[in-house]
């Protein structure tokens, strides 16, 4: 039994460390000149007779990197940063800025240009490759028949779009699209659904309630995709953005102050995972996607996140929990310590 109890303290020191480790992580990730946090960057993109246009429209709060650099304003400058972003398969295309304009409104800046680039007589195909500090894209195919669209995350980009238009995606590609999002999402630098999934597997160190909480997500998830088939509701940017801290936060006091799982506790993982996709399919539609594709899309992007969570709590289960969940210790060398680590990292993230 002493070696027990000693093994399992040295596997609390360990999960603390690496709560802090990644807690380090997040407070030092430093995010790239001009990455948005309002909205996705829209780029859209038509043919008008030799030329290819592309306007680019981009969003972020005032003080962020790129509203604060002159450079910006200049369209040389754009050219160098976009240069590489189009490609029609034989060679990347020269291009010229267009148009180039930045508003202020609504506590926003709007960074918003047109690159124009001259179409090779040959080319069939035209494949983009946007720099990783437009963040999150919307792209959208303009005057032909079964135009492209479709959302993608930081670091995702489409294959080979036809000219000629025809590349419109099935239900079933945008879900399992959106699918890969929902993991990338928390895998890896999500740290705070990484925290989240630690959060439920500490509450015990029985599969029960992790199953019980997963399902509550798995749960809200579904009754929101239902949802969005009869009724439109886009929540504020603001409450989607501070929902997850606020669950972080709330589940780590429920580690620490109660012992068993409430049903309060489910209700608030339940309305957590439908508030998300409701956000997420909000996002969507705020950049214009065509309706159809909103809905496997969320779809897609919910089981996304669930799955890559439920990984993260099973990972800690076989790690630890399966080990010494059954100690009477357990509560106060891991659950408790390493909730307080989390909240800590939270609140000092928001308030430090």
């Amino acid at each position: 039994m002493r070696v027990e109890e000693n093994t399992l303290r040295r596997f609390g020191y360990l999960f603390q460390l690496t709560c802090n480790c990644l807690a380090l992580l997040l407070l030092l990730w430093q995010s790239q000149a001009f990455a948005q946090s309002t909205g996705p960057t829209i780029v859209d993109f038509r043919r008008d007779g030799p030329s290819l246009l592309v306007d680019v429209t981009l969003e972020a709060p005032p003080g962020a990197d790129w509203v604060s650099e002159q450079l910006f304003d200049e369209p040389a400058h754009i050219a160098r940063m976009t240069d590489g972003m189009v490609s029609f398969g034989i060679g990347f295309a020269e291009l010229t800025v267009q148009d180039l304009r930045k508003t202020e409104a609504d506590a926003t800046v709007e960074l918003a240009f047109t690159l124009s680039l001259t179409i090779p007589p040959e080319a069939e195909v035209v494949t983009f490759r946007w720099p990783l500090a437009f963040g999150a894209v919307v792209l959208r195919q303009h005057g032909v028949p079964e135009a492209f669209g479709g959302y993608f995350a930081q670091g995702q980009f489409p294959d080979a779009i036809p000219l000629a238009g025809g590349a419109a995606r099935s239900s079933q590609d945008i879900a399992v699209q959106n699918f890969v999002t929902g993991i990338e999402t928390v895998w890896p630098r999500g740290v705070e659904f990484i925290f989240l999934a630690a959060l439920i597997f500490l509450k015990r160190g029985w599969p029960g309630p992790m199953i019980a909480q997963l399902a509550a997500m798995g749960f809200g998830n579904a009754c929101a995709v239902v949802a969005l088939s009869f009724v439109t509701w886009s929540p504020t940017p603001a409450l989607v953005a501070w929902a997850l801290p606020v669950v972080v936060v709330m589940l780590a006091l429920d580690n620490i102050v109660m012992r068993g799982l409430r049903v309060w506790r489910l209700a608030l993982l339940f309305l957590f995972a439908g508030l998300h996709s409701f956000g997420f399919a909000a996002t969507m539609g705020g950049a214009n996607i065509a309706a159809m594709q909103v809905l496997p899309a969320t779809a897609g992007y919910g089981l996304g996140i669930l799955v890559a969570i439920s990984g993260a709590v099973l990972v800690g289960y076989l790690t630890l929990a399966i080990w010494f969940g059954h100690s009477l210790k357990y509560r106060g060398r891991v659950i408790m310590p390493a909730s307080l680590t989390v909240l800590g990292w939270e609140l000092y993230r928001l308030f430090g």
